[in-house]
């Protein structure tokens, strides 16, 4: 037979996971707001969870076409050292620019390089982070 899990597989195995965590820096409700979130079929009204902490990012990845990273962790890191990951993260990618070409060259970029490499060029560093809040479960793609 042929093998469970090829490369065309993949995306579908990893959106079949499923996933309930807190985050590590817990978003303050009261921070949530109302804004349209810019979907390829056009803007959709969002809420949006917001917060200014210290994270590691990476800003302008060369190789993800001048996107940014940000890595949120979840789960307690209670007697953790001072900078050690999660087990369990959220990897974000935002596109140099709107448009399809800047979504494209961070999709490439994510496919060709080994992920250990995108995640050692990220560094702590005090951001301001718009998240819109998100379920995914049946019937949400």
């Amino acid at each position: 037979p042929p093998p469970l899990t090829t490369t065309a597989h993949a995306p579908v195995l990893v959106n079949a996971v499923y996933f309930l965590g807190s985050w590590s820096s817990a978003f303050d409700p009261k921070d949530t707001f109302d804004r349209p979130f810019i979907a390829p079929d056009g803007p959709q009204p969002a809420r949006f969870m917001r917060r200014v902490g210290e994270v590691p990012v990476a800003l302008e990845v060369e190789q993800l076409g001048g996107a940014a990273v940000v890595r949120l962790d979840y789960g307690k890191l209670d007697g953790a050292a001072a900078g050690t990951p999660s087990e369990f993260c959220a990897l974000l990618v935002l596109p140099a620019a709107a448009g399809h070409e800047s979504l494209s060259a961070a999709v490439k970029g994510l496919q060709a390089a080994p992920l250990g490499r995108l995640l050692a060029q990220l560094h702590a560093k005090k951001v301001k982070i718009q998240l819109p809040r998100f379920k995914a479960g049946e019937g949400h793609p």
